[in-house]
């Protein structure tokens, strides 16, 4: 595999930067890539769940349609939505029911479809309710409503999971694909702090805002990590808004560039299709799911064919370097749509299933 590498200085750290090809009458996609980062030492391993659950054993009415599951280091519980309902089930470490949050309306603290859930550096919970275009936070219980946050940001942003999460001083960043900047911060009160990042350029018009969408995790020194959905890229901000690098993770490993590819031509494909009877607005992601842990980036595809071993598949990337370290398959029979990592496991939200995997 062969890239066009170039290096540029940005706020003062070398920044690689490389063109790539898609597929034909695509557009040339300038990344911050860095070099090829092919290994030979990636580790390989099948693991069985050390627990697996029915989510229909605890009794829940999750739709399934956008799940997410987030795990609270503060309550060392798992919370799960379903991008549809108002409802957030959480359960133990085990799987064990604790608690469902059920708020539905639109009055003050009320929800009617929760996409995520976040936390902040107490264990307080904020939920995105797509249905009634908001963030709303809670204490550390889900019953003290602390505040709302009804913001024009780009109405799309609700569409996915991830797009906020919280900094060590408890400043919420939010992605809200402005045609000026990626990010958005706010203080608790609510009050616009500053901006971050650039859009990624959009001159393919049938992917529409959708091309920026992304998720957002932040590390203990609050850089920011953001991993779009509909491009294969991972950006990296420190704590002051400062780009500190840009890769395109289709160079990292050569079934990552054959996946991306054929995802690349499967849109391009589906454009083709859709062209002449005006169903050209396109939304299909790269990756299905995304955490990240203070090591390590997991990542889950999304899969062309809809293989059940390859949407069971997680890669894990070194944090500091982006390299590869480990690819896992995960024994399940239905697809994972959402993973989250603690300090020592991955938990897992199948089509069908809770997951406990050992890292």
């Amino acid at each position: 595999m062969i890239g066009i590498i170039r290096t540029v200085m940005i706020a003062g750290f070398i920044h690689f930067s490389s063109s790539i090809l898609f597929a034909q009458s695509y557009r040339d996609i300038y990344t911050g890539g860095q070099k090829i980062l092919h290994s030979s030492n990636i580790i390989t391993e099948n693991k069985e769940p050390i627990l697996r659950k029915s989510v229909d054993s605890l009794g829940t009415r999750l739709a399934n349609i956008q799940p997410a599951i987030k795990y609270n280091k503060y309550t060392d519980k798992i919370y799960l939505c379903d991008g549809a309902t108002p409802f957030i089930y959480i359960v133990d470490s085990d799987f064990c029911a604790v608690k469902v949050f059920d708020n539905f309306g639109q009055g003050p603290g009320e929800v009617r479809k929760v996409t995520y859930i976040n936390f902040d550096s107490k264990g307080n919970c904020i939920l995105s309710d797509f249905a009634n275009y908001k963030l709303v936070y809670y204490d550390i219980n889900l019953e003290k409503l602390l505040n709302e946050y009804k913001y024009q940001l780009g109405i799309r942003f609700y569409y996915y999971t991830g797009g906020f999460a919280y900094n060590s001083k408890d400043e919420l960043i939010i992605y809200h694909s402005a045609p000026d900047s990626l990010l958005i911060v706010l203080d608790k009160s609510g009050k616009k702090i500053r901006t971050i990042g650039k859009p990624l350029p959009l001159d393919i018009t049938h992917w529409l805002f959708h091309y920026n969408e992304l998720k957002i995790a932040v590390d203990e020194d609050d850089n920011i990590y953001c991993v779009f959905f509909g491009n294969p890229i991972i950006r990296k901000y420190d704590r002051n808004g400062s780009l500190k690098n840009e890769i395109n993770y289709m160079y990292v490993d050569s079934s990552i560039t054959v996946f991306i590819n054929d995802r690349v031509n499967y849109i391009q494909n589906e454009y083709e299709k859709r062209k002449n009877d005006n169903r050209t607005f396109l939304k299909y992601n790269f990756i299905k799911s995304f955490s990240m842990d203070k090591n390590y980036i997991y990542i889950v595809f999304n899969d062309v064919e809809a293989d059940v071993k390859k949407f069971n598949t997680i890669y894990v990337f070194n944090k500091d370097d982006y390299r590869l370290k480990k690819i896992i398959y995960i024994n399940e029979n239905f697809h994972i749509h959402a993973i989250d990592a603690s300090a020592d496991y991955i938990y897992a939200y199948s089509a069908r299933n809770l997951l406990k995997i050992i890292k």
